[in-house]
């Protein structure tokens, strides 16, 4: 994700002033993008089987599977006939999720993502929207992917969300995350930040815009 603007039209957007749109590499608007966003998390949310996916991935109802690479048996969760990684070895696995603890289910929820989806950045000149189980399949995505797969497996499980779009230096719209309400407040959920863990996010962005992606 990433967009030319000036500052002051990122500061007028943040103070609710009208201006000329924002624009992506892919020409689309800012709002365009987020409604592409918002249908393929709809989409995802649809599919009864990320339901069973969440469900099972904070209830710690793993299945035995053969990793091929390491011929290991790991802790894995079934979704469209593919075996995906639950967690990262059996001791993990035991750590199941009491009944209305936010912190654990976002946590068991973002290693799942971590563990199978690899961050990367689109084609050049290029913005996609994956779906959940596009994203897993390809085993990979960029920041609009992972937030898409985030928002849709909190979703399943009860969780609201919007999409947090920023600005780190003022000349360009750079990136984007879900933040999950919990019953203690919000949630940042950002994937792409090598050793970073639930509840990081950049300090102080230049600027920041938050969309409803489920409410």
């Amino acid at each position: 994700m990433r967009s030319s603007t000036d500052l002051g039209r990122l500061r007028a957007m943040a103070r609710g002033q009208q201006g000329r749109s924002q624009t992506w590499e892919t020409g689309d608007s800012l709002l365009n993008h987020i409604e592409l966003i918002r249908r393929q998390i709809n989409l995802s949310m649809d599919d009864p089987e990320t339901r069973s996916l969440a469900v099972a991935i904070v209830s710690g109802a793993f299945d035995r599977f053969v990793d091929q690479a390491t011929k290991q048996v790991v802790p894995a969760v079934p979704y469209h006939g593919r075996y995906y990684r639950g967690a990262v070895d059996w001791s993990a696995a035991k750590r199941f999720c009491e009944a209305r603890d936010d912190m654990c289910e976002l946590t068991q929820l973002w290693n799942f993502v971590v563990l199978n989806v690899r961050y990367l950045q689109d084609a050049a000149g290029q913005d996609t929207y994956q779906t959940l189980r596009a994203t897993l399949e390809a085993g990979g995505g960029d920041c609009d992917d992972a937030c898409i797969a985030l928002a849709s497996l909190a979703g399943a499980v009860g969780y609201r969300s919007i999409a947090r779009v920023i600005s780190v230096r003022g000349d360009t719209w750079d990136h984007i995350y879900p933040v999950i309400k919990t019953r203690r407040g919000w949630m940042a959920l950002d994937i792409t930040e090598k050793g970073k863990r639930p509840g990081w996010e950049f300090s102080s962005p230049a600027a920041k815009q938050d969309f409803w992606l489920v409410k």
